[in-house]
């Protein structure tokens, strides 16, 4: 989808009036809100589900692995909480477990809720499918994030157990680190890319395209902004002396925050490209059939 380059003044402008009206930075904070309240009862999901198939302590190693561009505070608190899923999930499964598990998978599930709330705001659109339909939605939703980051586990755990058997040398090895962290961001693009596609349950159809500049502007966005914040609270934040014991839980917070505004941000981009270029096509067709008449 091209967008003339002396359009994108007039976009930015539509971006940010959007922005405004919507009060974007309070959906952010109520869906960070949620995030924060729902992020613990789904690691220890997936560590539960990941746990039934393979070892419990192999999921949270990973996991942790995963968390390396995160925030210190936030990584910290995130790895704590995985050895005390690992802790439940050597249980094996029960049906107190499977009961516990229903009611986490619930609660993950408003963090999913709120986003979608959010993004059919920022789209303009009107939640079509009712107070149970929505929650029921929220719930599939979750479901299918949870198996997919279930999915990246087992193969980020056999991609270790593969490389050793081939025998690669030392650059090799490194090359081939790098490119699984290449793969992991073009992961998250592709998540991005469905959730601004599919999440929103009423807005118009649209194309694949229409959400690449979004996930173009989200994707560098979130690197920065973790980097930023990572930076920020090692080096100048005094989080523990103001904060205390809950200062993990306030840097989560607050990376949750920002990391969500621009998520919005880059569906408010989406959205104001298509207004854009659809009000630009009637007017080129109002102009072609001043011309005919």
């Amino acid at each position: 989808m091209r967008v003339p380059v002396e359009d994108w003044k007039r976009i930015a402008g539509r971006v940010r009036e959007e922005a405004k009206r919507e009060r974007l930075s309070l959906l952010a904070a109520g869906i960070a809100f949620w995030g924060t309240l729902s992020i613990f009862p789904m690691l220890l999901v997936v560590v539960s589900v990941y746990g039934l198939v393979a070892d419990p302590r192999q999921a949270a190693g990973q996991l942790a692995s995963l968390t390396r561009p995160l925030p210190g505070p936030v990584a910290r608190l995130l790895v704590s909480q995985l050895a005390a899923a690992v802790r439940a999930g050597e249980r094996g499964l029960s049906i107190n477990l499977a009961l516990s598990l229903v009611g986490l998978l619930w609660a993950s599930s408003r963090a999913v809720q709120a986003l979608m709330r959010g993004l059919n705001t920022v789209y303009g659109g009107r939640e079509s499918h009712g107070l149970v339909g929505t929650r029921l939605l929220a719930l599939l939703y979750t479901v299918v994030a949870i198996a997919g980051v279930s999915i990246l586990l087992a193969l980020v755990a056999a991609f270790p157990v593969v490389l050793g058997h081939i025998g690669l040398g030392r650059v090799a090895r490194a090359a081939v680190s790098v490119a699984r962290w290449a793969a992991l961001v073009l992961l998250i693009g592709a998540g991005l890319a469905l959730l601004y596609r599919f999440v929103p349950g009423s807005r118009r159809e649209s194309r694949w395209r229409s959400v690449t500049w979004g996930v173009g502007l989200a994707m560098p966005a979130l690197v920065v902004v973790s980097a930023g914040l990572s930076v920020f609270v090692t080096g100048f934040g005094r989080f523990n002396q103001t904060y205390g014991a809950v200062a993990a839980v306030a840097v989560l917070m607050l990376w949750l925050y920002l990391s969500t505004l621009i998520v919005l941000l880059g569906a408010e981009v989406n959205g104001a490209i298509e207004r854009h270029l659809g009000d630009a096509a009637l007017t080129n067709q109002g102009q072609k059939g001043d011309l005919s008449g």
